[in-house]
């Protein structure tokens, strides 16, 4: 099939790729209290990264790791596509999407996709990354 320069499938799997979120570290804090308890709290978030990715609710992957995680419900899971980048390098562990916050439960690199019922296949050396994540609770913008 005949394809545009401006349709190229690299440009295409791009469209698909069009939900922006923001990829946020929450940090552990350990303290003693004055009456020398030791008490720990999670930091309200940094955020690291913004990137843009394609949702898939319910997938098969992020059902499956949700049931073996034990960490969230299957039904509020969700598996976000991204194009490749170095996520070995970042420290996440929540992610942020319109009002969502999601519990990463696991990051991987695949060499294919099918969103909305079409195989796309990562450039080579280039696999895609999924982030299985449980939707924790949501949030307000105000």
């Amino acid at each position: 099939m005949w394809l545009p320069k401006c349709c190229s499938s690299s440009n295409i799997i791009d469209l698909k790729l069009n939900r922006p979120v923001e990829l946020y570290v929450k940090e552990l804090k350990v303290y003693t209290n004055s009456s020398g308890e030791q008490k720990s709290s999670y930091s309200a978030g940094t955020l690291v990264i913004k990137k843009m990715c394609a949702i898939k609710d319910r997938s098969t992957a992020s059902q499956e790791t949700s049931i073996t995680s034990g960490k969230t419900d299957p039904s509020t899971s969700k598996e976000l596509i991204f194009r490749n980048f170095a996520i070995e390098d970042l420290k996440i562990n929540e992610i942020r999407w319109e009002g969502l916050t999601m519990k990463i439960l696991g990051v991987s690199k695949i060499s294919s996709v099918i969103l909305e019922g079409k195989r796309y296949n990562a450039p080579n050396g280039s696999p895609f990354v999924s982030i299985i994540v449980g939707v924790d609770k949501l949030w307000s913008l105000c």
